[in-house]
Formats: C-alpha cells, structure tokens, sequence
C-alpha cells in the first residue's frame, strides 16, 4: 500500500490545483491547446505539436459566468466557463469546443467574445453517428480542422504526424483500459481511477504514461479492505467533482465500471496507427464509440451499460446526472426501466459542482444500505427483481 500512496500522490498537484492547471504552468515550455468533449480527436492536437488539455468545472462559486448564461446551464459548461473568466486558461494557445449538445453549441462564442485565447474552432459531430454519411461528414469536419491548426501553428499536419501521435494514445488508452480492469479485480478504487483520468486528460502523455505504469506495477494482488464492498456502476456525463465518487465509496461502495463521459465512454479504444489515411481512421473510430445521449441511436449505449454491469459483477448502479443536462435527463425514465428489468437497484442524483456533500450523504447511504440487505438475502441481477 505504501508504493501505492506514493505513486498516487504524484496524481495530487494535477488533480487539487485547479484541475490541473497548476500543472500546467510547471511544463512551460509545452504548448497546451483546450478541449471540451471526448469527441475531438486528441491525436490531431498531438500532431500538430500541442498538449490537448481537456476544460473541466469548478467546485468554487460561480460569480461570473452567469453574466453570459442562463441560471438553466449544467455545471460543466458553466464552471468552465467561470474558470476561464478567471483567468485560469489563460495559457491555453487554442480552445476546440464541438457542436455536441445544445449548451455547448452555445458556448462556443460566449468564450470567444470574453477570453484571451486566440484560436477558437467549433467542430461540428453528426448527431447520428452509425451511417456512413455521417463518417464522411465528420471526415471533412476533420480535414477542414486540420487545415486550420495547420495554418495556426505553422507546421505540418501530415499522415506520418498523425500515426505518431495516435501511437502514443494508444499507449496510454491502453493504460487506462488496465487501470479501468484493477477496479473490476478490485486492487484500484474508483477514485483512484478517476484521479488517474483527470492527470491523463491535463498533462503531456509521455508524463503521464510513465507515472501509470508505475501506478500499475505498484498494484498488488488483493486489497482486503476493498473485498465484500458493494459494487456499483456509476452513469452520467462528467464528475468532475471527485468528492462525489468518494462519498460512495467512504460509506461501503467500490465504484468498479462507469458509463461517464470522463470514463470508459470516452476511450474510443486502440486506434491503427500505420494507415495511409488516418483522418478516415480517426473519424471511423471517434463516431464508432459509445455514444453520448446527445447522439443517436441510445440503444447501443444502453445495451453497453448492462453488457458492461454484467462483467463487472456490479450489485447495483447509481445515475449522477448533471442538472439542466436535458439530453441525460430525457433517456432516464427508459434507461433506468432497462437496469431494473434485468434485477439491477438504480439510485438516480441530479448533481452538480456545487451540491452540497450533505444533499447526497442521506440518499447514498439508503441505497447501500438496500443493496446490503438485498446481497445479504442472495439476491442476483440474473433475473427481475422488484425492490
């Protein structure tokens, strides 16, 4: 466990300054370009000789961002948004923000007229993403962007750039894809993996690789205060609070799979990285991976989340939906209808970055408490179960 602490609060300066900026600032001589969402290909950032640093909330009072946006706006957009107003992404050379769900839509030019970043691009996703039109389309979405980042940073974009940087992702999705498993064995908690996740989307991946396979190798076996937890599959689009993932876990749970935008959904997988074209390659995978419920078809994403609850031998799942995410709180009727219909318990949360630890404690622990008895009784998730 020593080792384990040690390389673990290598991930503590990333993770608690600011969300990484902090870290940041110590590698001044990397170029950082800002990103917001899982579907801009992190690869073409890379390849054009930046560190892609992916915009999270904040956990601190939003003060200013509310000038610019209505109150009914998910802590996502609007915690990034006040952290820029403040000044903190200041050293970014460059903000991608995709047209995915209708608040980020809206963001992109409320940044561009209040920031000092000085390259802005709006990547336009299809929002249904299992045709071949729609991969073609998102295609010359990347092309077009390549060109222009192309254009602003001087240098080359080309295949061979390409295929290197996508070498280096796989790498480390790789390493996240291991460490994502030791949830499931049980020798990594969910917190601990998410810190992992907030490093990985903030540092420069040749970092950040080496200090997870350090993680990785430090593991051991069995960690016998985790065995006999309650394990849970936790479902939403971004906790990027990690206070929440460990409310769950200090009160009995072990968080061992996700369906988070922050997650598993947001690791598109090994990529081929000797293609001749890999613009096509990285338009065929990003549009192929689970989805996001402001895309379409939702029944894939579903059939994913109780492919991967049964897997993972979860007892339960737990959805912290983001409040004011329409697109998450549209599918939750039927998505949760689906989890208890093959025997799953479903505890549902309306959070954001600002809800009070108090205003979750007393929910959290009924459920856990439920899940308990119902495992102390023999129940399984082979069959309905009404609770």
């Amino acid at each position: 466990m020593s080792e384990l602490n040690l390389v673990t609060n290598m991930f503590r300066e990333i993770n608690d300054t600011a969300s990484g900026v902090g870290n940041c600032r110590q590698y001044n001589r990397e170029k950082f370009i800002g990103y917001m969402c899982s579907y801009v290909p992190v690869e073409i950032i890379m390849s054009a000789g930046y560190v892609p640093f992916r915009l999270s909330g904040s956990t601190r009072p939003i003060t200013k961002a509310y000038a610019y946006l209505p109150s009914a706006c998910c802590s996502v957009v609007s915690g990034a948004l006040e952290r820029a107003l403040q000044g903190e992404f200041d050293f970014l050379s460059g903000l991608i923000i995709p047209q995915t769900c209708d608040r980020m839509r809206e963001i992109f030019d409320v940044f561009r007229v209040t920031t000092n970043i000085t390259f802005y691009h709006n990547l336009i996703v299809p929002m249904r993403t299992d045709i071949i039109p729609a991969r073609q389309f998102y295609y010359d979405e990347l092309k077009m962007f390549i060109a222009k980042l192309a254009e602003m940073s001087g240098k080359e974009i080309g295949t061979d750039q390409i295929n290197m940087a996508i070498k280096n992702y796989n790498v480390l999705r790789g390493l996240l894809r291991k460490a994502s498993d030791a949830r499931i064995s049980a020798t990594l908690t969910g917190l601990e993996y998410h810190k992992v996740l907030m490093a990985a989307f903030t540092t420069p991946p040749e970092k950040v690789i080496s200090a997870i396979n350090n993680l990785l190798q430090s593991l051991s076996e069995k960690r016998p205060e985790l065995e006999g937890r309650v394990r849970l599959l936790v479902s939403g689009s971004v906790i990027d609070n990690l206070e929440q993932i460990a409310l769950l876990e200090n009160y009995g749970a072990l968080v061992v799979s996700d369906d988070l935008c922050y997650g598993l959904r947001g690791n598109v997988g090994l990529i081929p990285s000797d293609s001749k074209d890999p613009v096509s390659v990285l338009a065929q995978k990003y549009l192929g991976k689970i989805n996001c419920p402001c895309k379409y078809p939702s029944q894939i994403r579903w059939q994913n989340i109780l492919e991967n609850a049964k897997a993972s031998q979860v007892d339960g799942v737990v959805l912290m939906l983001k409040k004011f995410c329409d697109c998450h709180w549209i599918e939750q009727p039927e998505l949760e209808r689906r989890l208890k219909a093959a025997g799953y318990p479903v505890l549902v949360l309306g959070i954001d970055n600002e809800t009070a630890i108090e205003a979750l404690r007393t929910r959290m622990q009924a459920f856990l408490e439920m899940v308990t008895k119902r495992k102390s009784r023999g129940f399984s998730n082979d069959c309905p179960k009404n609770f």
